[in-house]
């Protein structure tokens, strides 16, 4: 699997995006309807599909973090993720791969950071010798 070569495509057709996510376990947060009442002047949704040999294997979905001032632009530019890629079949190392190719399309839109709150993801994925620092989430129940 891993010569897999993937691209990553943005999106800007929301009538083609909404179809392709039928093909995928993803979640709502990968719903336009969703990201779309996050809009302002300084976020703006972002929908990814990583692509090989001209097949879609996994989407993306999140928002582009733009701050106003001149000087942070270069400093704190944030592509944020409710969730991680949703790829065919959940694999766990296809996701890292969509993962890795995520960080060099950020890199190359010129982004200083992703950022994956991992809400609602099928699978545990191994985050070692990509560039993301993960944090445990913790849940308390109260009863």
């Amino acid at each position: 699997m891993k010569n897999i070569r993937l691209k990553v495509i943005e999106e800007s057709d929301l009538q083609k995006w909404e179809e392709d996510l039928k093909f995928f376990s993803a979640p709502p947060f990968f719903a336009p309807a969703w990201l779309e009442s996050f809009r302002n002047k300084n976020r703006k949704p972002i929908y990814l599909r990583f692509v090989s040999d001209r097949k879609t294997i996994g989407v993306a979905a999140g928002l582009r973090n733009e701050p106003s001032n001149a000087l942070m632009k270069k400093l704190f530019r944030i592509l944020f993720f409710y969730s991680g890629p949703a790829v065919a079949g959940a694999n766990e190392e296809l996701t890292k791969l969509c993962m890795a190719e995520l960080i060099r399309y950020a890199r190359e839109i010129q982004y200083t950071y992703v950022k994956l709150e991992s809400w609602d993801f099928p699978c545990a994925v191994n985050t070692h010798g990509l560039s993301f620092k993960p944090t445990i989430r913790k849940e308390y129940i109260v009863d």
